[in-house]
């Protein structure tokens, strides 16, 4: 704290040392001057620049703009850039040991920055690597999953299809069994399709639509059954001899 009020008198007797009348009153000094008081210290810096832009060359309002990014601004970059330009245009001050002292602290702090950001750069880099080996070992381990899922619906649908197969060999004896037993007993079985009728069955086993009479008593049916697509209805043989 002792050392920020030292630099900014030390600045301030500078300034007014070292800037003509016409150059104190100059209102972007008059207007830095009053944003630094109230702490606006951008708009501080913007005036002192734009001095600069114009006059070059004037050491003091270096030294006062280095004050301002050394104290307020956090900005050693830019300290010890103006604390240079002091140096250059005022060789000769009498504050050249202290502006040499403070430029020195100044490359200290950058120093500082510089390596905290390597050390930043460097952790990031070791992260990005950490993650790069931690996505490729997800990766091979979302592989070796898949393939054992592929694996594991192999199994199913060979074990699936397995039964699949005896059902039906099954069903082939069982519908013989059924034809031989109809046989025996003197009919043969009938599965209707569409379209069937009870006249059209009987034109087809007996030559005539009219006897149906034969098929009605083998299946408990009248005339006016509705005769069900997949039914199977018992056609007598006797009658079809007829």
């Amino acid at each position: 704290m002792k050392f920020c009020i030292y630099l900014t008198a030390v600045c301030a007797a500078l300034f007014l040392a070292g800037c003509g009348e016409k150059s104190a009153e100059d209102p972007r000094l008059i207007l830095a001057e009053k944003c630094r008081d109230e702490g606006d210290f951008q708009a501080a810096e913007r005036q002192l620049r734009r001095y600069l832009n114009a006059f070059p060359e004037e050491a003091a309002i270096h030294l006062k703009l280095a004050s301002l990014y050394d104290e307020s601004l956090k900005d050693p970059v830019g300290a010890a850039y103006h604390y240079r330009e002091y140096l250059r245009l005022a060789p000769d001050s009498d504050q050249r040991e202290n502006v040499q002292m403070w430029l020195e602290e100044a490359r200290r702090k950058c120093a500082s920055i510089s390596e905290k950001m390597v050390n930043e750069a460097q952790n990031a880099a070791a992260e990005l690597e950490k993650m790069v080996k931690e996505n490729a070992s997800l990766r091979q381990l979302a592989l070796r999953q898949q393939q054992e899922l592929t694996h594991l619906r192999r199994k199913i649908q060979t074990a699936a299809a397995v039964p699949a197969a005896v059902p039906a060999k099954v069903q082939q004896p069982a519908a013989v069994t059924v034809k031989k037993a109809a046989a025996s007993a003197g009919y043969s079985i009938y599965e209707i399709k569409r379209g069937d009728t009870l006249g059209r069955i009987a034109r087809h086993y007996y030559g005539s639509s009219q006897k149906i009479q034969p098929i009605l008593e083998a299946n408990a049916l009248t005339p006016r059954s509705v005769l069900q697509i997949g039914q199977k209805l018992k056609i007598p043989k006797q009658a079809e001899a007829k």
